[in-house]
């Protein structure tokens, strides 16, 4: 999942590229960062506020409602603003998107 929603296998070859680079011999190890909420959210219509670059942010969504058995009614990529994002979800500003 992290290689496609983030640009592909190639970026991720490209960023190992540049680390061993820097750093020869050095582990690499690829991992994928999901969202897993603290309480259930089975049934319910929730806000995904990440910090998570645009490209992944659907995937990431869609990895909610699959797993969570919720449904992802606005994202944003506004996480740090706190409670601003829940009031701007639907305002079609940068960063912050609204899902049918």
């Amino acid at each position: 999942m992290a290689d496609q929603a983030n640009g592909g296998a190639a970026s991720l070859e490209e960023l190992e590229r540049s680390v061993r680079r820097l750093a020869p011999g050095v582990r690499v190890v690829h991992t994928a960062l999901e969202p897993d909420p603290l309480e259930p959210i089975s049934g319910r219509r929730v806000v995904y506020a990440t910090t998570a670059p645009l490209p992944a942010m659907a995937s990431l969504a869609e990895h909610l409602e699959r797993e969570h058995d919720c449904m992802v009614v606005a994202m944003s990529q506004q996480l740090a603003r706190g409670m601003d994002v829940v009031f701007c979800a639907n305002c079609g500003e940068s960063g912050s998107t609204e899902r049918p």
